[in-house]
């Protein structure tokens, strides 16, 4: 099984955003999406992953997110 970065999240796991540290007016919260390996573009550091969101948000669907902000459905 391959894993996202430097974590121990499978790679094409369903996640839901559940928190955003940056910003919690941001509308990720409660949106669902697959995870795979950090974006060139984000945070690439141990514990951080790369999300393609099921929605399309006015910032794009694509964003790296720090396993803390997830939850692994």
């Amino acid at each position: 099984m391959e894993f996202c970065g430097k974590t121990e999240v499978p790679i094409g796991a369903i996640v839901r955003i559940v928190k955003n540290f940056g910003n919690e007016c941001e509308p990720f919260l409660n949106l669902l999406g697959i995870a795979t390996h950090p974006f060139r573009k984000g945070c690439k550091k141990e514990g951080w992953i790369g999300v393609r969101l099921e929605t399309e948000t006015d910032y794009g669907s694509c964003f790296n997110f720090h396993i803390d902000e997830i939850e692994v459905l």
